[in-house]
């Protein structure tokens, strides 16, 4: 089955790669995304207060703080701990 094979493929380079080991550089150097971005997505119906989330490989968290700022409600996930406890 592809979409099991492409699932192992993906789980298996999250064991190889720990971009936990750059959390705190993340957190403190990545900019985030310019507020213009998510005026734009709220034209398309993306980011109105109420909304819910889920950020999938959300690093820092910096996207889903985004839209917690536009009234969203946002959940995390990523493969890294380390992220996610800097994103918190």
């Amino acid at each position: 089955m592809e979409g099991i094979d492409d699932l192992a493929k993906v789980a298996q380079y999250g064991k190889q790669v720990d971009f936990g080991k750059t959390a705190n550089d993340y957190g403190r150097y990545r900019a985030g995304y310019p507020d213009e971005l998510f005026g734009r997505l709220e034209a398309f119906g993306i980011g109105h207060a109420g909304q819910r989330f889920l950020d999938l490989a959300t690093g820092t968290g910096f996207l889903g703080r985004g839209f917690e700022r536009c009234g969203g409600k946002v959940i995390g996930l990523d493969i890294s701990m380390p992220l996610m406890l800097e994103g918190r």
